[in-house]
């Protein structure tokens, strides 16, 4: 019966080190194994990517479901193709008809303090 735990019965193998060799530059991507370098991927020019490239795309609002479709049917009604015009329509028309004098004077200089 052997002991299958006894190390003597293992066969001893060296230690595999890698070598740092230069590996050929066919593509010019790679220097060697150690500093194998990827190519950097052509940057995104995107509008969330860039630094602020439209101003009416740097946030986002969370909506329910039902409140999209009916901004979407108000887009349609109003004949807007983005949102955000809608949603500024209904902000100035909501500061016109439902604030009082000065809730509108309040909420302009707010305005204008934060914006600027």
């Amino acid at each position: 019966m052997t002991n299958k735990n006894n190390p003597s019965s293992l066969i001893k193998q060296n230690r595999v080190t890698p070598v740092d060799q230069t590996i050929p530059k066919k593509t010019g991507l790679i220097q060697s194994a150690k500093t194998a370098k990827i190519a950097e991927k052509p940057k995104n020019t995107s509008p969330r990517t860039t630094s602020k490239a439209f101003k009416n795309q740097d946030a986002t609002i969370k909506l329910s479901r039902a409140t999209k479709e009916e901004l979407e049917l108000l887009m349609k009604i109003k004949n807007t193709k983005f949102a955000y015009e809608m949603i500024e329509m209904m902000i100035d028309s909501y500061v016109v008809n439902e604030l009082s004098n000065d809730e509108q004077r309040s909420f302009r200089t707010l305005k204008e303090f934060i914006l600027n």
